[in-house]
């Protein structure tokens, strides 16, 4: 200690503090003799370090994916949302083809295990009762399985009854009783998550009899035109429903009490005046995308559907006084758009595959990089291969689903 001290007057010719020089000798000792930490200790700072370390990359992980997300839906998507995840590069395919149509069926046998391991124990048994050309689909822990038209219900029946004893959640599905998909993924950019969400939107807003092509068709791409179409008929299925409920509030009030006061008459000719108000507000939207530019909006069908505006809003003024119709609601598109359905994009009358790959209604929802997609299949194994290699296509990742066959998620 002596010589410390010796040392720290050479480096402080100027003189220290007493108590301060103590504490310096005393610190520099103790540091200089000082045992290293045993085995126990080592570990035990490094798995704290290890473990500050991966709170770092899982919070820098999750601000990523949130940061232009509602935090709350984010939250109840991470509980509530579908939970089995898959691994796109361990989807098993028999036969082994990337043909989504290939595995096209009326009526589908759909059974979740409770792990990857127990469902591919199950498919080795079943390769080795169809054979190498299968058809069968392992999707995460989930067996879809292709019923031909042609095989036995009795086979049929055995394949069913095996997994119900099993007390596995197990549902044969076809087009009576279709099998509903919800898939999430992360996309890579903001601008990705974007683009799918207009894409998959746009072709939900289309009705099923008009055949449109689903934007994950594995050969036909959409055109620019086919896009900008789609994108109008959603806009304007999306304004007819142009409520404000605070710039008509007095007239809710005022209907409030009239409906209290058994004021009937009064009650209709406030609800025609909402009607009013709802159909300015209309025609305002209307003239507001007419003046939209080209490459925005297609010009035809808006014209088209003013056309059928115009015939319904008579048809509300004509209707008789006690039946009356107080609000817009549009015939269904493919009543109104006639010759103009072609520029939607439609599947081919001699493409009869694509059924396998087509929904018969679905929708989006995104939250910032977060997509969910909700469709409901007539093939359920044609359908999730084509939509999960359209979004994996687009770099999407940590893909999670869940499937509902009418009894419940499995």
């Amino acid at each position: 200690m002596l010589r410390i001290s010796q040392e720290l007057d050479r480096a402080y010719p100027k003189g220290l503090d007493v108590r301060a020089k103590a504490k310096l000798v005393i610190q520099i000792f103790e540091n200089v003799n000082s045992k290293p930490p045993g085995w126990l200790g080592t570990l035990t700072l490094g798995g704290v370090y290890l473990a500050s370390l991966a709170t770092v990359v899982i919070g820098g992980a999750l601000f990523v994916v949130s940061q232009n997300a509602d935090l709350g839906q984010f939250i109840f998507d991470a509980a509530f949302g579908p939970r089995t995840e898959v691994n796109t590069n361990e989807i098993i395919r028999v036969p082994d083809t990337r043909n989504a149509n290939d595995f096209y069926a009326n009526k589908s046998l759909v059974v979740t295990f409770a792990d990857r391991e127990s469902a591919e124990s199950a498919l080795d048994q079943l390769r080795g009762e169809l054979g190498p050309e299968g058809p069968v689909l392992l999707y995460g822990d989930t067996i879809i399985l292709p019923l031909d038209a042609n095989a036995a219900q009795e086979k049929q029946d055995e394949w069913f009854d095996r997994y119900e004893a099993a007390e596995l959640p197990v549902v044969v599905n076809s087009a009576d009783g279709p099998a509903s998909l919800q898939l999430m993924c992360v996309a890579p950019t903001a601008e990705v998550s974007e683009q799918i969400q207009a894409d998959a939107s746009s072709f939900f807003s289309l009705p099923a009899d008009l055949r449109p092509i689903p934007p994950w068709h594995q050969v036909i791409e959409l055109t620019a035109e086919q896009k900008r179409a789609r994108q109008t008929i959603q806009k304007l299925q999306q304004s007819e429903w142009m409520y404000d409920l605070e710039a008509d509030a007095d007239i809710y009030d005022q209907i409030n009490v009239a409906t209290r006061r058994g004021e009937n008459e009064k009650v209709e000719q406030l609800q025609q005046q909402i009607q009013q108000s709802q159909q300015q507000r209309h025609q305002i939207f209307l003239d507001e995308l007419r003046q939209s530019p080209e490459d925005e909006i297609d010009g035809e069908i808006l014209d088209r559907y003013k056309q059928a505006l115009a015939s319904h809003i008579k048809s509300i003024e004509e209707a008789d006084d006690e039946n009356p119709i107080y609000y817009l609601n549009l015939p269904r598109v493919s009543e109104w758009i006639g010759d103009l359905s072609a520029r939607l994009g439609q599947l081919p009358d001699d493409e009869p595959g694509s059924r396998g790959i087509a929904v018969a209604y679905g929708s989006v929802d995104m939250n910032g990089l977060i997509l969910n997609i909700y469709v409901s299949l007539d093939s359920p194994a044609s359908g999730v291969l084509a939509i999960t290699e359209w979004l994996e296509q687009q770099e999407c990742q940590s893909f999670k689903y869940s499937i509902n066959g009418g009894f419940g998620d499995f």
